[in-house]
């Protein structure tokens, strides 16, 4: 792992240990009798048998439950949230373009019968999801902290050969050519 990586998991064990009560090394043993009985079961899962999965990842959840651990509720907020991902979005976008629509009727269109009310409201279906995606996203960037993914550091040990890969990027070379001048093969 990189620095940036331990030093992640190194928080999620503080802050773990803090929250629970619990030693700082109990809990790390913990997350890792989770890892090794995750190898034991032989998952299809690779994820599983990797101990920052219980310590920043989906296992996280399991292993405050084991250690009695009592989340922050910004904390458990973020997580449903980033389980329900789609949901959240979608249902933030019918909102706001509902929100919108209901707006522009309500104090807009005061005066008109309800048949023309409807008809402007369907007409303005796009350009009002469009406004309430451009809120959505904004407000999904200043409200969810990115999240990091864990990174291996290679450095010093090379990448395995299980990891190796090749990057081909087509790309036609070719000098100028003066006139009267023959290509060289």
């Amino acid at each position: 792992m990189d620095f940036d990586t331990r030093d992640r998991y190194r928080r999620a064990i503080e802050e773990l240990a803090r929250r629970s009560g619990q030693a700082e090394d109990q809990v790390a043993q913990r997350a890792i009798e989770l890892t090794t009985q995750a190898t034991r079961e032989a998952t299809e899962n690779d994820q599983w048998i990797n101990v920052g999965t219980y310590l920043i990842g989906e296992g996280r959840r399991e292993l405050a439950r084991l250690i009695r651990c009592h989340e922050a509720p910004r904390f458990r907020v973020l997580q449903w949230v980033y389980r329900h991902h789609s949901a959240v979005y979608f249902l933030g976008l019918s909102f706001f373009s509902a929100v919108f629509i209901f707006l522009i009727v309500l104090l807009g269109l005061r005066g008109q019968t309800p048949g023309i009310r409807l008809v402007i409201a369907l007409l303005l279906l796009i350009p009002v999801s469009q406004l309430a995606l451009q809120v959505l996203n904004y407000l999904v960037m200043r409200l969810l902290p990115p999240r990091a993914l864990p990174k291996m550091d290679f450095e010093v040990s090379g990448i395995p050969d299980a990891f190796r890969t090749l990057v081909v990027v087509p790309v036609l070379l070719g000098t100028r050519r003066r006139p009267g001048q023959r290509w060289r093969s």
